[in-house]
């Protein structure tokens, strides 16, 4: 038990350092990260392509060996197009983000919005607060949609704080496993001495 629980704190202590490491790297290098996510992602489809091609072929007989062939085929195609636009791609990833973060906080704000709005349980302060933080929900939804360049520096700086405090978190999750490791041998060692006791 307590060597699975060493083996888990390891794992969770590396990744935690590596999450973080990548999250500073994205925001330093921002650009290069996205290339490199849209490189990633164009292997990840590759891999895609080629699994349903063979699935395709080797198939008996059936309705969906055209649905698959051709679905293979065209992942092989996208991933052409990323192969040798890694740029471009990085670019259309970034705005397709931004543009999903826009219909986020849009959405959001309205929410929030009438719920502050509508609710007749909330007074006061609470309700102002409400009211506001939708308004400003829906209003940088629309500042992404109509500046896509903030939209980007902001959707590179979430995405870089989520990856930093994933990896934070792993690290205290590392640290509970250490302390429950403890806890674990303090038990073992206690359970040892009653039976030599007796």
């Amino acid at each position: 038990m307590k060597k699975l629980l060493k083996n888990h704190q390891l794992l969770l202590a590396i990744s935690g350092v590596v999450l973080i490491l990548f999250g500073i790297i994205f925001l330093v290098w921002p650009t290069a990260s996205w290339v490199w996510i849209a490189i990633f992602l164009g292997v990840g489809i590759l891999i895609s392509g080629i699994s349903e091609i063979i699935a395709s072929l080797t198939k008996p007989r059936s309705e969906y060996r055209g649905l698959l062939l051709a679905g293979g085929i065209l992942d092989l195609l996208f991933w052409v197009l990323i192969l040798f636009s890694p740029w471009v791609s990085a670019e259309v990833f970034q705005f397709i983000g931004v543009f999903f973060l826009a219909i986020w906080a849009i959405v959001r704000g309205a929410v929030v919005f009438s719920n502050a709005f509508y609710e007749k349980k909330l007074e006061g302060k609470l309700r102002r607060v409400g009211l506001i933080l939708g308004t400003l929900l829906i209003l940088a939804g629309f500042v992404l949609i109509f500046n896509v360049a903030v939209g980007k520096v902001i959707l590179t700086a979430f995405i870089a704080a989520a990856v930093i405090m994933q990896g934070i978190s792993f690290l205290f999750l590392a640290g509970d496993i250490k302390r429950l490791t403890k806890t674990v041998s303090k038990i073992e060692k206690s359970i040892e001495e009653e039976l030599l006791e007796e």
